[in-house]
C-alpha cells in the first residue's frame, strides 16, 4: 500500500498449521470436525500475520513503535485454501480497514490497522453477556502468572513463512539494526496459560480465538527475553460457547513496555450453558 493509502490486495497462499500437541484442539481434524468444522483450522497468530504486508506497507516501521491493531476472526482459515489480505484506506489517513478473505469470497477475518496509542477497545460491555455463568471459578481481574519468553530464528521464521509475511525486519536487517520479533506473535505465550486454565473447568479443549486487540510501543528482538503479565478483564456466554477476555502487558527485561494486548478466546462447554 502506497503513502497515498490505496487499495491494497496481498498474494494468495496458503496458511498452513504448525505447533506441537495440536491433538485435541482445534487444529486437529478430528476435533475440529466434533464441532462443525469440514476439518482442522489454522492458528489465529498465523492468520494475523497475513495482515502484516499491508501493515508494513502503508505505515512503515513507525507501527512497530507506535500503532494499534483490532481484528475479529469471523471465519475459519483452512490449511488447504488460498487466502490473502486486503486493506482499504478510511477517511481517517491515519486507519485502515483490513480483511483476511479465502478464495470463494468467504471472509475469515475483519478489523482495522492505524497509528497512534489509543487502547483500540471499548469497555461499554464489558460484564454484561452473563459473566456469572461462564467459568464461575475465574472471577473478572483473575491473574495469570506471569509468562516468561523469548523467540528465536526458527520460531519467527516458521510464523512468518506460514503467514506469506516475507519482510527482512523478522528474518534479517531492520530499522533497528537487527532482527525484530513480528508483535502479533505475543499471542502465542499469552494463550498457553490460558488453555491450561481452561482445563479445570467444563469446556472442551478445543478453544478458538475470537478477536485480537494490540498497541504497540517498542520493537521486540530476537532470542531476548520478555515477561508477559496477564489478567481476565471479561468473560460470559454466547451463542455457542462460553468466552473470556484477556488483557496483557509485555515488557522487557528492564521493564519497559512492548506492547498491550486484548486475547477474546472461546471454548465449546462440556454442558449446556443456560
Amino acid at each position: 500500500m502506497s503513502a497515498e493509502a490505496q487499495r491494497y490486495e496481498g498474494l494468495w497462499r496458503i496458511v498452513p498449521i504448525y505447533g506441537p500437541n495440536l491433538e485435541g484442539t482445534i487444529h486437529d481434524d478430528e476435533e475440529a470436525r466434533r464441532h462443525g468444522f469440514r476439518r482442522a483450522i489454522v492458528g489465529g497468530a498465523n492468520v494475523a500475520q497475513t495482515i502484516m504486508p499491508a501493515v508494513a506497507g502503508r505505515f512503515g516501521p513507525g507501527w512497530i513503535e507506535g500503532g494499534w491493531i483490532s481484528i475479529k476472526f469471523v471465519g475459519p482459515v483452512y490449511p488447504d485454501e488460498s487466502v490473502r489480505e486486503v486493506a482499504e484506506p478510511t477517511a481517517d489517513p491515519s486507519v485502515m480497514d483490513v480483511r483476511v478473505e479465502a478464495e470463494d469470497g468467504r471472509v475469515a477475518v475483519v478489523g482495522r490497522v492505524g497509528m497512534g496509542r489509543t487502547e483500540p477497545w471499548d469497555d461499554a460491555e464489558i460484564g454484561t453477556r452473563g459473566p456469572e455463568r461462564a467459568f464461575p471459578g475465574v472471577p473478572i481481574g483473575f491473574g495469570f502468572d506471569t509468562v516468561r519468553f523469548s523467540m528465536g530464528e526458527e520460531t519467527v521464521r516458521l510464523l512468518c513463512d506460514s503467514a506469506g509475511d516475507f519482510s527482512p525486519w523478522f528474518r534479517s536487517e531492520s530499522p533497528w539494526g537487527e532482527p525484530v520479533v513480528p508483535p502479533l506473535i505475543a499471542f502465542n505465550p499469552a494463550t498457553a496459560p490460558q488453555r491450561d486454565e481452561s482445563r479445570a473447568h467444563p469446556v472442551h479443549e478445543a478453544g478458538m480465538n475470537a478477536a485480537f486487540h494490540m498497541v504497540t510501543v517498542r520493537p521486540m528482538f530476537r532470542d531476548r527475553e520478555y515477561f508477559l503479565r496477564m489478567r481476565v478483564v471479561d468473560k460470559g456466554v454466547g451463542a455457542r460457547t462460553w468466552f473470556w477476555t484477556s488483557e496483557f502487558d509485555v515488557t522487557d527485561d528492564g521493564g519497559a513496555r512492548c506492547l498491550t494486548g486484548r486475547q477474546k478466546l472461546k471454548w465449546f462447554p462440556e454442558i449446556t450453558a443456560s
